[in-house]
């Protein structure tokens, strides 16, 4: 059969961010790509786009991926507790929060209520190993008798007695699940587990308050359940762990939630926590499958020919952090901009090399991104909700800015933040009346992750989320004001 190139141009508002190409602060954002609406559907959906600033020019001689399409992977970064609906009924799971290594339970059940047995917690999460879970039988239906009658103790002569007091013990009365911490005992709602998809700046990182608040929920409520978080950013691995530990790190005062999985760079590089390393590890499998259609080597040379036609005063290369196998990043002057892309496309198509062009950012510099097809926020997103195990139908994709209108991928749950850029609320609102937005589309009134916890709440995914105490007081208190959206000293990654 023989193919021929494929050459197609979309465009999307807005910028990067306010600084320049040729600032070594540069902002990173998503590329725009195309959504899927079956799991491995036609390359180019109808997100159509009509505007300037962000572009997107895709070189490939596919309809789509090839049949195989591999879908298996590593799936040791997941947690090591697993509830099901019938341990919830006839048992007690409780999660407690501790800096214990090794917590032990103290206690008697209605099944043989005075009768004192001692059992270990374990680590609840093999990343996040500040919290800890439990599970004892009790009776079903209740006796009259609490369900569990217990303490803890470190093992070591230290006790855990229930908040104000300096001894007793801690009573529930009914089967379910429940989180301690800090001598308060919360009963978790039950919920089928769902997964948040979602940009940092912006998005999730960009206001203490709410960071707090949704850090608060997630490890009291929804994660014990087996909700699951991803991160997607252009930032790279080593430019995230920046971010972490500029937010506290993975320290139990840390303001940053602790996801289970990365997306970064472009959706060029997966990450899943590695339970045995002790680190985040890249999903080969989705590197791999990056290689169809690509060579860095052609793709570096076309971006030295451009740099050629139009001069090195003009066209740098971006630093090293922001390459990869998968991806070069330019800054290029405005003024040159069409030039370069031209020159490096009729390069790869010369050279027989699939690819995708994306040019952003504002001012007289821009970025121009070169990333092999298969990347890109959207296939990304798909492929972790794959290997994560989630429907499109439970995954919640949420976003502030134009760079993030790839992240809302077609038949999932869309949040547009509160504190969402102009530019991404006008293009919403265009493919709302247009009927081309997502169905599940809610533009929240809270910003940041209130907005995340809005859209969680009102799209279905966690109905009971107004009865977390914290939840209630932060959904309803007044939207904060002199946030400017744009992350981390505007970096915007």
């Amino acid at each position: 059969m023989k193919m021929h190139p494929l050459v197609c141009t979309a465009t999307t508002p807005g910028s990067r961010g306010s600084t320049s190409a040729s600032s070594s602060a540069s902002e990173r954002t998503g590329v725009t790509g195309p959504s899927l609406s079956g799991r491995y559907s036609s390359i180019f959906r109808p997100f159509q786009l009509q505007a300037s600033g962000h572009d997107l020019m895709v070189i490939s001689a596919l309809d789509g991926p090839p049949s195989n399409f591999r879908d298996d992977t590593d799936a040791d970064a997941g947690p090591v507790y697993v509830e099901t609906e019938q341990t919830n009924r006839h048992t007690v799971t409780i999660f407690y929060s501790t800096g214990w290594s090794r917590p032990m339970l103290h206690y008697t059940t209605n099944l043989e209520y005075g009768k004192w047995r001692s059992a270990s917690f374990v680590d609840a999460d093999a990343h996040d190993r500040r919290w800890k879970v439990v599970t004892i039988q009790v009776s079903h239906p209740p006796s009259r008798t609490p369900a569990i009658e217990f303490t803890i103790t470190d093992g070591s002569g230290m006790w855990d007695h229930p908040a104000g007091r300096n001894e007793g013990n801690y009573l529930i009365e009914d089967p379910g699940t429940y989180t301690l911490l800090k001598g308060y005992v919360e009963t978790v709602p039950r919920l089928d587990p769902f997964l948040v998809v979602g940009d940092l700046e912006g998005t999730l990182v960009g206001n203490q308050e709410s960071m707090m608040a949704f850090k608060s929920y997630w490890d009291l409520m929804a994660k014990p359940q087996g909700a699951k978080l991803v991160y997607c950013s252009g930032r790279s691995l080593s430019q995230y762990k920046e971010l972490r530990d500029l937010l506290g790190g993975d320290q139990k005062g840390g303001n940053l939630v602790i996801p289970d999985g990365l997306i970064l760079g472009l959706g060029t590089k997966v990450y899943f926590w590695h339970p045995t390393r002790l680190a985040w590890t890249e999903d080969l499998h989705w590197s791999a499958r990056l290689d169809y259609g690509w060579d860095l080597q052609q793709v570096r040379e076309a971006a030295y020919r451009a740099l050629a036609a139009v001069g090195r005063d003009s066209v740098m290369f971006r630093p090293p952090e922001e390459q990869n196998e998968h991806k070069i990043t330019l800054g290029v002057r405005d003024d040159v901009l069409e030039e370069v892309q031209e020159v490096i496309k009729e390069c790869l198509l010369g050279a027989g090399v699939e690819a995708k062009i994306i040019s952003s950012g504002a001012g007289s510099w821009r970025f121009v991104d070169v990333i092999a097809l298969r990347a890109g926020k959207a296939e990304a997103t798909d492929y972790c909700r794959y290997v994560m195990g989630f429907s499109k139908h439970r995954t919640l994709t949420c976003g502030y800015s134009e760079s993030d209108i790839s992240l809302l991928v077609e038949g999932t749950k869309v949040v547009i933040v509160g504190n969402a850029q102009q530019a991404l609320k006008t293009w919403a609102g265009e493919k709302r009346d247009l009927g081309c937005l997502p169905h599940d589309t809610i533009f929240a009134e809270r910003v940041v992750a209130f907005g995340v916890m809005e859209g969680i709440r009102d799209l279905g995914l966690d109905p009971a989320l107004g009865s977390f105490p914290g939840a209630i007081y932060l959904l309803d208190a007044p939207r904060p004001s002199g946030l400017n959206g744009g992350g981390m000293n505007g970096a915007g990654r």
